[in-house]
């Protein structure tokens, strides 16, 4: 087993991982649109790629907590209530288009009146975002200057709540 000083710092690890669920969702969308599902131009998704690139990762992360944090809930217990409500407000900084086909991927059906994607995708998305959840939790815990600007955040509570020791 790998020790903890050879892991990746925590917001190398956001920023591969954000970049893990951004190549998958591509997959998503890309595979809708194949099959004639137009949930977002595959152009732009790629167009968000590379703007969610362009940002520091420490900020992409920061603004990630900052955006998401009153959802965390929702994304432990899976609830597709987050993708559909509440995800635009996560991803303020990118282009509305691109957020809105995560809500697009969680409520459009085919023709035959079956959801997109399988609940094993679903299930990947959020197992995804709790991923960024924990790194979150984790950064925080390694730089407890930056969990001042979150006042709602109890570092010990969410690390129990996460399952982190």
């Amino acid at each position: 087993m790998a020790s903890s000083s050879s892991l990746p710092e925590p917001e190398e690890r956001f920023s591969s991982n954000m970049f893990d669920l951004y190549n998958f969702v591509s997959d998503l969308i890309l595979n809708a649109h194949n099959r004639g599902i137009k949930v977002v131009s595959p152009t732009l998704v790629t167009l968000a790629g590379a703007f969610l690139s362009s940002f520091d990762k420490k900020i992409v992360l920061l603004k990630f907590v900052e955006h998401s944090h009153k959802h965390w809930t929702k994304i432990h217990d899976n609830q597709d209530d987050f993708f559909i409500n509440h995800a635009s407000k996560v991803f303020v900084s990118l282009p509305i288009d691109s957020v809105n086909a995560f809500r697009e991927l969680f409520i459009i059906k085919d023709g035959q009146n079956k959801p997109i994607i399988s609940d094993e995708d679903k299930a990947c998305i959020f197992d995804f975002f709790k991923s960024l959840v924990k790194t979150s939790i984790r950064y925080l815990e390694k730089h407890p200057e930056e969990a001042t600007q979150f006042s709602w955040f109890s570092l010990p509570e969410q690390k129990i709540i996460w399952g982190l020791k």
